[in-house]
């Protein structure tokens, strides 16, 4: 199997003194659906932005075998794609189209590979319709659909998300899980939402404290009553 992203001795400390990952050791194989578990604080969201560099820090991370460094941050963020909680923290250009486009044209590609790219994305998440609207007069559900647009126009080798389905009506939430388990595409999902992570994921990380505490098929971790139990996870 192929290793698509590696972790070792990964340690990271806020400039306010709070330890938000303590040593985490991990490897990430191609193909891999992942649900990362925990309690609040536990490190989660922490993990995954230094997935794509947003930070960097003591430790090492590998994406694709490159080093995720200043240098090669372009690179990694193409292959990297991170949907925030908040759809309105990925929103920010006048219209649905400008923000699909936003990526593939910060990729270089001429204008109407872009336009083929926004499309193809917007009819995945059945949002094609959409494209002339203002993202911040959506739905919270069709923003987070929109969110998830924007990184799939750029054709990631990796999609990670943070709770993506937050905040949702039972409607949008079973509608964004199928979406999700439709993708053959790497996923690592942080998440409170045990459900989708038995319904998508192929392993499960439990994190509590900034420490990696259980990696394992989810089988085996959603077997395990008493560790599950020992880090507030139901």
């Amino acid at each position: 199997m192929q290793k698509i992203i590696e972790i070792k001795n990964l340690s990271y400390i806020y400039p306010d003194g709070t330890v938000a990952l303590k040593d985490i050791n991990l490897d990430i194989f191609k193909g891999d659906s992942i649900g990362m578990i925990g309690p609040n604080g536990a490190g989660k969201t922490t993990l995954l932005l230094h997935l794509n560099g947003i930070l960097i820090s003591n430790g090492s991370v590998k994406v694709c075998e490159l080093p995720v460094n200043e240098r090669n941050l372009d690179k990694i963020r193409q292959r990297v794609g991170l949907v925030f909680q908040d759809p309105d923290d990925q929103l920010f250009m006048p219209t649905v189209f400008d923000d699909v486009a936003f990526g593939p044209i910060n990729m270089g590609l001429d204008s109407d590979r872009v336009r083929i790219k926004v499309d193809s994305a917007l009819k995945f998440v059945d949002m094609e319709d959409y494209k002339d609207r203002i993202g911040h007069h959506l739905s919270f559900g069709e923003k987070k659909r929109v969110s998830l647009a924007t990184i799939m126009s750029m054709e990631p080798d990796i999609l990670v998300l943070d709770e993506p389905t937050g905040n949702l009506d039972l409607k949008h939430r079973k509608e964004f899980i199928n979406l999700l388990k439709d993708m053959n595409i790497t996923k690592i999902i942080a998440t409170h939402d045990m459900n989708m992570v038995l319904s998508i994921c192929s392993k499960v990380a439990i994190m509590d404290q900034g420490k990696l505490i259980a990696f394992d098929t989810t089988e085996k971790i959603f077997g395990n009553k008493e560790l599950l139990a020992a880090h507030g996870l139901d």
